[in-house]
C-alpha cells in the first residue's frame, strides 16, 4: 500500500484490522489522518483531528470501537 498525496511527515501507524482502516500521524500538518484501506486507490483519506502539537504516536482498540 502507497499513500502518497499530501503525505510528508508520518511519525505514527496503526490499524484498526477490524474496520480496516490506517490511521497515522502527520508531524507538519499537526493532525491524525485515516484511509479506509478498502477504498480504491485509497481515495478515502481524511483528516479526522487537526491543530494538534506534535503528534508522534497513535493506537487503536478496535474490540472496543
Amino acid at each position: 500500500m502507497i499513500v502518497s498525496t499530501n503525505v510528508r511527515s508520518v511519525e505514527g501507524l496503526c490499524i484498526d484490522w477490524i474496520s480496516k482502516i490506517l490511521f497515522f500521524t502527520e508531524n507538519l500538518y499537526d493532525s491524525i489522518t485515516a484511509v479506509r484501506l478498502t477504498s480504491p486507490n485509497f481515495e478515502d483519506k481524511r483528516e479526522i483531528l487537526t491543530d494538534l502539537r506534535n503528534p508522534r504516536a497513535i493506537v487503536t482498540n478496535p474490540s472496543l470501537g
